[in-house]
């Protein structure tokens, strides 16, 4: 084992201690193996990690804002890490700086929803668990990394509601959501067909038919599967941020919606607001009465 295996495997230890969400920890090693895999690394040479940061970040240089910010709070966190256990002096990435970001979320139409759910055949596992999973985004704007990970315990069929336990949910707090009695049949096929084939009701529901769970790579390429047969992208993303403006052009409070995404902050709310505002002084402009009267 490498030595950076070795205080990786130490600082994975620490995170799981502090009782983070396993997305969190799961992020940290993917973007630490990613630097140093294949490499012998001298961590008494500030020289050297500091050519190696510079050249991992060079390297990625077409990447999007978000993606170069999510590596470098990673491999920040992990080097301060080190420099708090004294295993070096001072991190090798404390002067690249943060990327510019487009916070403005991207969301697309009800149209594409439509075109995207009637490209998922529900006469296969894939399909039917592809369709509910938009379907339950749109309708509810979960979080991918939070319904990636729901057991079937978590829904309540006779209520219409699903409960996100705080070991999934991002903010570590529970939320109870409620969702359109349409899903409640589709929700209960998939179940019978995950009864028949044996499964551990500890495995995440929406996993894939072999039972590994769906995690962001695989829900992301299944969704790129559905945009190149509609001829529009989608994301998981973009389906949330989907519903969030649509709940808010049919008359949702900022309250509701907030509680809906699981926002702690209502400034984070108010993003979708403000697009929807907008998007409502475009059509105000093309259909108002009064350019008939005057």
């Amino acid at each position: 084992m490498e030595q950076w295996e070795e205080y990786l495997n130490l600082y994975l230890k620490h995170k799981k201690s502090l009782k983070l969400a396993p997305r969190t920890i799961s992020d940290a090693q993917y973007h630490v193996t990613n630097l140093f895999k294949g490499k012998s690394v001298d961590f008494h040479d500030f020289r050297f990690l500091r050519k190696l940061v510079i050249e991992y970040f060079a390297d990625n240089d077409n990447i999007s804002p978000v993606t170069f910010n999510t590596r470098r709070k990673n491999l920040n966190t992990f080097f301060n890490w080190l420099v708090s256990e004294e295993i070096i002096e001072k991190s090798p990435t404390k002067s690249i700086k943060k990327a510019r970001e487009d916070r403005t979320p991207r969301h697309t139409s009800s149209d594409v929803i439509t075109m995207i759910l009637k490209a998922c055949n529900c006469s296969t596992y894939e399909g039917l668990r592809d369709y509910i999973c938009i379907a339950l985004s749109y309708d509810t704007g979960i979080r991918p990394s939070e319904m990636e990970l729901l057991p079937y315990s978590c829904f309540d069929l006779e209520k219409n509601e699903l409960t996100i336990p705080a070991n999934i949910a991002k903010t570590r707090i529970s939320r109870t959501l409620p969702f359109n009695e349409k899903l409640v049949p589709l929700i209960e096929q998939l179940h019978q067909y995950q009864l028949d084939d044996n499964w551990d009701e500890n495995i995440p529901f929406f996993s894939n038919k072999n039972k590994t769970p769906l995690n962001r790579f695989s829900w992301r390429r299944r969704l790129m599967i559905y945009s190149n047969l509609i001829g529009v992208k989608i994301t998981p993303y973009m389906i949330r941020h989907s519903a969030a403006i649509a709940m808010i052009r049919n008359n949702a409070n900022a309250f509701h919606v907030q509680s809906m995404l699981g926002h702690t902050n209502l400034n984070t709310t108010k993003i979708y607001i403000s697009l929807a505002t907008s998007d409502l002084k475009e059509v105000h402009a093309l259909t108002s009465p009064l350019d008939k009267v005057i």
